[in-house]
């Protein structure tokens, strides 16, 4: 049984039937690969505190997240959080050591029922701060009861277990900027195995972007269905504005083309159904580009990079995705 379900029980716990069909940093609410891709320090860096930035205050997780974290520290050294729509919510002291923040937790309930905390049931949380800007922070939760720390160590927070942007209660949207140049190069996302899931490539504000998609085969010959590695190719420009970091797709491209339907699915019952190209496993690039048939629209990000690492997250999805400096 896992952690959250022995915390809330069975009774609060949603029905989940879905298929993983696809990884993008549009769509890295589907894909948990990248949060353990690498765990060393260079996720981390130095930290980016800004001048007479505190943590003191009010933070909310932003994105399309189901279950929003919610953090209040406070002068005394005394905090609150609560998980939104679960009931879960705790409370205790907290310390900051550089960009190390140890939650200690003295009480925790369930809606107005109060939980004996358990000491191997992880009894402290712990972020790290990447970035802490007045109006939003970057960080990580390396131990928590919901999210756990690969289930493992709880003092493991060199594992992106689960990278959040949270916004400050006094603003209405993050202030995000990045210092000209920063972004510019070649960056790689991959997976557990190494794998090349994603590419960005941004050269001034000219924005190319691969994602790796999986479509689910079924081969009359074969006994099961089979993943056929499919690409997808983004290019537009980047502006910052609102807030967030913005895309202006111009085109997009696709290895693959449904024959019979323009829709896309996911699951596909015959092998005849789409017409495909072989991808390079390295760029992404495809030997044809069969589809461009697709509807365009503006992209909202959020985004932070401390050079090494870019942590890039669509406003309505639940998750960063996580992507490498070549």
């Amino acid at each position: 049984m896992n952690i959250f379900k022995r915390i809330i029980g069975k009774s609060l716990l949603p029905t989940i039937a879905a298929v993983f069909i696809s990884i993008s940093f549009t769509a890295c609410c589907c894909n948990d690969n990248n949060d353990n891709s690498d765990n060393n320090d260079d996720y981390h860096g130095e930290g980016d505190k800004g001048e007479n930035t505190t943590i003191i205050g009010t933070w909310k997780m932003m994105g399309g997240v189901e279950y929003p974290a919610q953090a209040t520290f406070q002068a005394n050294g005394e905090y609150e959080w609560e998980w939104g729509g679960t009931g879960l919510k705790d409370n205790g002291t907290y310390t900051m050591t550089d960009s190390l923040i140890t939650m200690t937790i003295k009480e925790r309930w369930q809606n107005d029922t109060k939980i004996e905390i358990d000491p191997q049931n992880f009894p402290t949380r712990v972020c790290y701060l990447y970035m802490l800007q007045k109006s939003y922070l970057v960080w990580n939760f390396g131990g928590d009861y919901y999210y756990g720390a690969g289930q493992n160590d709880i003092s493991d927070y060199t594992v992106p277990t689960k990278v959040a942007f949270m916004l400050n209660s006094k603003y209405n949207k993050p202030d995000i900027q990045v210092e000209d140049g920063l972004l510019d190069g070649e960056w790689i996302a991959k997976d557990e195995e190494e794998n090349i899931i994603g590419r960005i490539i941004i050269d001034n504000n000219i924005y190319t972007a691969y994602k790796l998609k999986n479509l689910h085969v079924y081969f009359s010959a074969l006994p099961e269905y089979l993943d056929v590695k499919c690409s997808q190719k983004y290019v537009g420009t980047f502006k910052f504005e609102k807030g967030y970091f913005i895309v202006d797709i111009d085109s997009i491209m696709s290895s693959y083309k449904r024959i019979d339907s323009p829709y896309e699915q996911y699951w596909v019952t015959h092998n005849d159904e789409y017409d495909y190209s072989n991808i390079n496993p390295l760029t992404l690039e495809a030997d044809r580009w069969l589809n461009t048939e697709y509807d365009i629209s503006p992209e909202e990000n959020m985004i932070y990079s401390n050079g090494k690492n870019l942590f890039i997250q669509n406003k309505y999805d639940e998750k960063a995705f996580i992507y490498r400096k070549q």
